[in-house]
């Protein structure tokens, strides 16, 4: 007896040992399942941070360089026209009248023709948009002509096959009807036939009785 409970208690227990470092195993595999999905999903969030901060960083130095060439310009702009200016007040106490009235007309010519030419410019900018916006139009013209014609087509399609279907459906109602009426009357037919041949033959026994 003792030796039989002593067995049952060791194998109870070497049963439960098993038992708990098989669950000490799932634990430590769950849990290090969960650290790597943990670490793939911050490894991936980092990623896609690190994108949007390289794409936000390069918008902002790209806007900062565009503005700042934006300014230089505008200045190195002012400072061309204050030295021009300035050389032309110059030239003005240096040269005579005439001298200034040419200088004047050769800027003026220029700042016309600079004038002229942005007119150009803009006035082909209208017209390639206005093309642009009227071959838009005759495209979607074009694509709500093509989608009118494509419904009617199905429209017809529809509607010729749903008579078909009603034309099909009434004639077989009409020939089921035929046949039953037709029916009806041989059925009628011969029970008059069944009828008469009994009255004949009920005729025929009375007569032969009487006789």
């Amino acid at each position: 007896q003792w030796r039989s409970y002593k067995t049952q208690t060791d194998y109870a227990f070497a049963i439960w040992g098993v038992i708990s470092i098989q669950s000490m195993i799932r634990g430590w595999l769950q849990t290090s399942r969960y650290k790597e999905i943990l670490l793939r999903i911050k490894f991936n969030n980092a990623t896609m941070i690190q994108s949007r901060w390289r794409s936000f960083k390069t918008q902002t130095e790209y806007t900062h360089a565009k503005s700042g060439a934006i300014s230089i310009q505008s200045l190195m702009r002012g400072c061309l026209g204050t030295r021009r200016y300035q050389e032309i007040q110059l030239y003005t106490k240096n040269k005579k009248a005439t001298v200034i009235q040419s200088q004047w007309r050769s800027y003026k010519t220029q700042t016309d023709y600079a004038f002229a030419i942005w007119g150009v410019i803009s006035i082909q900018s209208m017209i390639r948009g206005w093309l642009q916006t009227s071959r838009y139009k005759e495209i979607l013209l074009r694509i709500k002509f093509n989608n009118a014609t494509m419904i009617q087509s199905r429209w017809r399609s529809f509607k010729t096959q749903t008579e078909y279907t009603h034309a099909k459906s009434g004639a077989i109602s009409i020939q089921s009807l035929m046949r039953g009426c037709l029916g009806t009357r041989r059925y009628q037919e011969i029970q008059l036939y069944t009828k008469n041949k009994k009255a004949t033959v009920i005729q025929s026994q009375w007569r032969s009785y009487k006789t």
